[in-house]
C-alpha cells in the first residue's frame, strides 16, 4: 500500500453520472441502526461510489462503498458506507478504482461483526447527467459511547486530532498500530485500585482508542506498512481512511496521513548504571526450535514454519549480542530440556556461532539437572558468558505453594565473578499473567 501526504485538506470525491435503476437498496437501510444489518441474508443492489479500494487476495479481498451525499438519510446511527467483499475478484475484470460509481449486487453477511456484501455481480456507471459527491466526515475520540463507530462502518472519514502510538503489538505480523488522543493509554490498576474504578477507566480505554491498520493480510512485510518506522510514544495526526470493524475493534485503514512524526525517539544506548557485572532480562517470545534437527514445525508454539524460527532467531542473536550482557535470564524458552536438540542448546550454540557476537563472549547455560523445568510449555532459563563469570553450587528451583502444578518455576543460580571473586545470586521469574475472558484477534 502507499500513502499520501496531504498539506492539510480534505478530500472530497466528485464523480459523474449513474444510471437509474430499479431496486436499489440504500445502504443505510442495509446497515440499519443496530450493530447488525437487519438484511442478512438478503440478496440486495446498490448503488454508490467506491471510496476504497482493497482488491486481491493480499490485501482484504474487495472494496468499500458509500452513498452519494444526496442519498444519505441523515439519521445519526445508520451508516452510510459498506464493505463488498469480492473472492472472484470481479471488480478487477471491471477495472473498478476509487471514484468510481458502481452498482453491485450480492447477499447481505455480518462476518466478525463486519456488515458485508458477498459480491456475485458488478457493474461500472459512466452516465454523465449529473455530479456526486462524497464529503468525508471528522471522527474524534473518545467516542461518546461503545455504538459511536458503527454509525460510520465503511465509511471515508478522517480523524483530525493528533493520535500518540499506544502499543505495536500486532505491527509485525499484522500491519497494525493502537492509536488514542493525547497520549499512551494507561493500565487502569497502575492508576486505580481494583473494582468500580478500573473498570471505569478501562470503559474509557476503550473509547479512546482506535486501530491504525494496513489494510493487508501481508505477514512480515518488506518494506514496513508505513513510511517511518514509529515506536510507541510517536505521534501522527490527520488520518484520512476507511472506518471498518474487525477482529473485535474498530479500525481505520487510511488513504492519507498528513503527519507522522517520531516524538518518542530511541535512546541510542541505555545510561550507564554504574558497575563491573552486567545482567539482562530477555524475553524470547517462544523460541521454540521444532525436532531440534531443522525440522518439527509447526510447533504447539512460536514459529510456524522452519524459515519463520530462522527470521526469529536472528533477531534474538543480535539483539542478545547487542546487549552484551555477562548474564542473561531469559522467559519463554520451549521447556524442552537440556540435551542436544533443546531449544536452550540450540539458542546457546547458535549465539556463540554468531558472526557479530563480541571476541570476550562465550556463552554457556544453567542446567538445573532436571528433565524440565515445570510442566508448563514455556520456561525460565539462565545463560551467561562463561569468559566472565562461573556458577557456584547447582541451581535451585520450587515446585510447591505458587509454583505448583501449572504455574512456572523460577530458577535461582549462585555466580562468581572470575576476576574479583566476588558473589551474586540471579533468580529469574515468568509469572503467568492474568487470564481474563480473551477479547484478542482470531481467524487470521
Amino acid at each position: 500500500m502507499s500513502f499520501i501526504f496531504l498539506a492539510g485538506v480534505t478530500l472530497v470525491l466528485t464523480i459523474n453520472g449513474s444510471l437509474a435503476q430499479e431496486d436499489i437498496t440504500e445502504i443505510n437501510v442495509i446497515q440499519g441502526e443496530g450493530l447488525a444489518s437487519p438484511l442478512i441474508g438478503k440478496n440486495v443492489s446498490v448503488e454508490a461510489i467506491v471510496v476504497g479500494d482493497f482488491q486481491g487476495k493480499d490485501k482484504l479481498n474487495g472494496f468499500y462503498l458509500q452513498e452519494e451525499d444526496r442519498d444519505a438519510d441523515n439519521l445519526p446511527e445508520t451508516s452510510e458506507g459498506i464493505f463488498v467483499y469480492d473472492p472472484g475478484e470481479l471488480g478487477k475484470i471491471e477495472n473498478i478504482s476509487i471514484g468510481d460509481t458502481v452498482q453491485v449486487t450480492g447477499i447481505v453477511k455480518e462476518t466478525f461483526g463486519l456488515t458485508q456484501i458477498k459480491l456475485s455481480e458488478i457493474t461500472k456507471l459512466n452516465g454523465t447527467a449529473s455530479s456526486y459527491q462524497v464529503t468525508v466526515l471528522p471522527v474524534t475520540l473518545p467516542a461518546a459511547d461503545t455504538k459511536y463507530f458503527e454509525r460510520y462502518e465503511g465509511m471515508l472519514v478522517e480523524l483530525p486530532q493528533e493520535f500518540i502510538i499506544t502499543s505495536n503489538h500486532n505491527f509485525a505480523l499484522y500491519g497494525e498500530k493502537t492509536l488514542s488522543p493525547s497520549s499512551r493509554l494507561p493500565n487502569p490498576t497502575s492508576l486505580s485500585k481494583p473494582g468500580r474504578p478500573a473498570i471505569t477507566l478501562q470503559a474509557l480505554n476503550q473509547r479512546s482508542k482506535i486501530i491504525l491498520d494496513d489494510g493487508s493480510k501481508k505477514s512480515y512485510p518488506d518494506p514496513g506498512a508505513f513510511p517511518l518506522t514509529l515506536r510507541s510514544g510517536d505521534s501522527v495526526q490527520g488520518i484520512t481512511g476507511i472506518l471498518s470493524f474487525g477482529f473485535g475493534e474498530y479500525r481505520i485503514h487510511p488513504q492519507s496521513i498528513r503527519n507522522m512524526s517520531v516524538s518518542n525517539p530511541r535512546p541510542d544506548k541505555p545510561e550507564s548504571v554504574g558497575g563491573i557485572i552486567k545482567i539482562a532480562s530477555f524475553n524470547v517470545e517462544n523460541y521454540f526450535n521444532g525436532d531440534g534437527q531443522g525440522g518439527g514445525f509447526q510447533t504447539s508454539r512460536g514459529a510456524k514454519s522452519q524459515a519463520e524460527f530462522e527470521r526469529q532467531r536472528a533477531k534474538i542473536f543480535d539483539a542478545i549480542t547487542d546487549l552484551n550482557a555477562d548474564v542473561i535470564g531469559l522467559m519463554e524458552i520451549e521447556n524442552d530440556g537440556y540435551g542436544e536438540f533443546s531449544a536452550i542448546r540450540d539458542l546457546v550454540n547458535g549465539l556463540n556461532a554468531y558472526e557479530d557476537k563480541p571476541d570476550n563472549v562465550t556463552y554457556a547455560f544453567i542446567d538445573p539437572g532436571l528433565q524440565k523445568l515445570g510442566t508448563d510449555a514455556i520456561s525460565v532459563g539462565i545463560i551467561y558468558n562463561s569468559q566472565k563469570v562461573v556458577p557456584i553450587g547447582t541451581a535451585a528451583t520450587i515446585s510447591t505453594g505458587a509454583f505448583s502444578s501449572r504455574n512456572r518455576q523460577p530458577l535461582a543460580q549462585t555466580f562468581e565473578e572470575i576476576a574479583t571473586g566476588e558473589r551474586f545470586t540471579l533468580a529469574i521469574n515468568h509469572l503467568k499473567s492474568k487470564n481474563p475472558p480473551w477479547t484478542g484477534r482470531c481467524g487470521r
